[in-house]
């Protein structure tokens, strides 16, 4: 039996968020581990090759192949030669929006973004594109989490404005902000386009956002379930990594708790049921959960391919291989 660890590709993820734990990310962890074992587990794909895999809380420097990386910038293979993703990029979302507003002749808008890359990159290449079609730009709202005057600000530019369509281009995390920033109650009805980091997100409409949100469009990601998938997410036990103080932080959050003893919170038994909460953890049906499953499929796949060489050469195309016995990350 040979092993092959997760290092020859790494699938990274952010567990945690300017200190504090993300239950989605765990999610997409999760959701590897789910994959590697089916993998194992299938008897036509990499038979005889046991799979494993290493998860980081963070960014490295071997190959990846992102599930959530949309920057049309990371589409330069002389930067990022050993970059892949199982998410398109906004290369494509953005010219679908350009042409959704041409559709509807929606030719005077209005931007709000955020303060990071995946905006900026996104709305200059709207611009760009929305000239090329008849579209103008009445303005361009830049959000900073720093703003504290934000909530002025964007309230006092719509009600100003003569555009009826607003393209809000943000990150989820940026979104959640504004909409708790933001009175919806005081905002003029407008036209709503979102970017596919939020368009899908219903629980927005949570945050008191309901009204603003009422109509909105954009550009999802598709959605499927991955059999099995949810029941292994919500079989998930202390049990099982006993040794894990991540797991266990994420426990505590989960049910509210606390393994070591409190006045003012429950005890943590370990024994609590994941079928009994609602969290961004047990939401299996997360659209962005399919790019983890597939780019770990891809590399089990590569891996797979890599194992059919024979004497420098593939069976059954002819060509040049790499040898099994000498390979590197960038070549899987």
């Amino acid at each position: 039996m040979v092993a092959v660890m997760g290092l020859i590709s790494i699938i990274l993820f952010t567990l945690l968020i300017k200190s504090k734990l993300n239950p989605r990310e765990l999610l997409f962890a999760r959701a590897v581990i789910f994959t590697v074992e089916e993998i194992n587990k299938n008897p036509t794909l990499l038979n005889g090759v046991t799979l494993g895999y290493r998860l980081y809380n963070g960014c490295g420097s071997q190959s990846l192949i992102s599930h959530l990386s949309t920057c049309a910038c990371l589409s330069d293979k002389r930067i990022y030669p050993t970059f892949f993703r199982t998410v398109p990029s906004d290369q494509f979302q953005i010219t679908a929006l350009v042409q959704l507003m041409k559709h509807f002749g929606w030719q005077w808008v209005g931007i709000i973004k955020s303060a990071e890359v995946y905006a900026s990159d996104g709305v200059a290449e709207f611009i760009k594109q929305g000239k090329n079609e008849g579209i103008c730009v009445e303005y361009v709202i830049f959000y900073g989490r720093s703003n504290t005057k934000i909530e002025h600000k964007v309230i006092e530019q719509l009600k100003a404005s003569t555009s009826s369509v607003v393209l809000l281009f943000m990150s989820l995390s940026y979104t959640r902000e504004l909409f708790k920033k933001v009175d919806g109650n005081k905002l003029p009805r407008k036209q709503w386009i979102g970017s596919e980091a939020w368009i899908s997100q219903v629980d927005l409409a949570s945050l008191g956002s309901k009204n603003i949100l009422h109509g909105a469009m954009g550009f999802a990601l598709p959605q499927s379930i991955i059999p099995g998938l949810l029941e292994f997410i919500l079989s998930l036990k202390l049990s099982d990594e006993p040794e894990s103080v991540m797991i266990k932080a994420f426990w505590e959050g989960f049910f509210d708790c606390s393994f070591t003893p409190s006045n003012t919170t429950n005890l943590c038994t370990g024994d609590e049921d994941l079928r009994t909460i609602t969290s961004a953890y047990t939401n299996t049906e997360l659209r962005s959960v399919r790019n983890v499953y597939t780019a770990v499929y891809s590399i089990a796949h590569a891996i797979n391919a890599i194992l059919q060489c024979e004497n420098g050469l593939n069976p059954t195309t002819g060509k040049h291989c790499v040898s099994k016995t000498d390979v590197q990350p960038k070549q899987v």
